[in-house]
């Protein structure tokens, strides 16, 4: 008969000797299996941490702001301001004219926005010129959101929440006028902020970047005086800024009858506009209206045999002073 084989076993090779498994060799292969599990897990959990949902590519922010020290370079300020600078304020990452810092250093909701070589302060995409009522002040009975920004509002509105409640109210309007230009200076030192907004300035100044921090300042009347020519450039409203271009100082930088004017936010010769004859006359003294005004732009704005006036911090039509321009 012939046997299976599976009925015998194998042979041992001469001179083997078996070992017995002992809880020894257990313990063993167990710690080694531990230690595994724990180097795949830190490592799947290194891989989370640099690929988690809704944060690929994103890594912390600070406000795109031209703070330097002193040895020159980049160095992160506070944090940004709410809203998206407008489109087209980009360029090369070192810009040669500074005229703010950070966000922080430009008043109420303006930004430090970069445009080609130059930074200055401006409105974000969705706000609008003006502020919102100071906290004291009330936006009416009803709760509830209303609106999201400035852009849902009607002109002269400002999307503003006060407790429980956000709706579109009438905006407190800016001071006339432009912060005049002023070149940052490197310092050691932080610059202190003395104002915030042009409501925190007397009369007619206005809060500006002062070069270190904010200040209350005088505002650009549009025209540089030093060699001014007869004429008066065009007002411009602080919602419709035009080129950030520095194309000229003074009036003599212009051909013919043009004059150097601000744009809001830079310098380039246009057409004065007529004015009627006759001098503007001084604010009464302690005449400071609770809200500023703006009730005309320019001469041609008032009835005949007024002029557009300067008066504490609102630009009105009246009776003009007798004398030229």
């Amino acid at each position: 008969m012939r046997r299976s084989s599976l009925a015998w076993p194998a042979p041992i090779p001469a001179g083997f000797k078996s070992q017995p498994i002992t809880q020894k060799h257990i313990n063993r292969s167990a710690m080694l299996g531990h230690c595994t599990l724990l180097l795949v897990l830190l490592a799947l959990l290194a891989l989370a941490q640099q690929h988690r949902p809704g944060d690929q590519g994103i890594a912390l922010t600070f406000p795109a702001s031209p703070h330097r020290t002193l040895q020159g370079h980049w160095t992160p300020t506070a944090p940004p301001k709410a809203g998206e600078c407008p489109a087209g304020t980009s360029g090369a990452p070192w810009a040669p004219r500074l005229y703010c810092l950070s966000d922080h250093g430009c008043p109420g909701a303006e930004k430090c926005c970069q445009i080609g070589k130059v930074w200055t302060c401006l409105l974000p995409t969705t706000e609008s010129p003006g502020y919102c009522p100071h906290a004291g002040s009330a936006i009416g009975p009803s709760c509830g959101t209303r609106c999201h920004n400035d852009t849902t509002c009607h002109s002269g509105k400002k999307c503003c929440t006060r407790g429980c409640c956000t709706r579109c109210v009438l905006a407190e309007p800016a001071k006339p006028g432009f912060c005049p230009r002023k070149r940052a200076q490197r310092r050691a030192a932080a610059c202190p902020n003395h104002c915030t907004d042009d409501r925190d300035c007397p009369g007619e100044l206005k809060c500006c970047f002062s070069g270190c921090g904010l200040a209350c300042t005088p505002p650009d009347t549009g025209s540089h005086r030093a060699t001014a020519k007869p004429g008066v450039c065009p007002m411009v409203l602080r919602g419709s800024l035009g080129p950030c271009l520095e194309l000229c100082d003074t009036d003599s930088d212009c051909i013919g009858d043009n004059k150097c004017c601000t744009t809001g936010c830079g310098h380039i010769c246009k057409p004065p506009t007529k004015a009627w004859p006759g001098l503007c006359p001084p604010a009464a003294e302690g005449d400071h209206a609770a809200k500023c005004l703006l009730l005309c732009l320019q001469d041609k704005d008032c009835p005949l045999g007024q002029k557009c006036c300067l008066q504490g911090c609102s630009r009105v039509c009246v009776r003009p002073l007798r004398g030229t321009v």
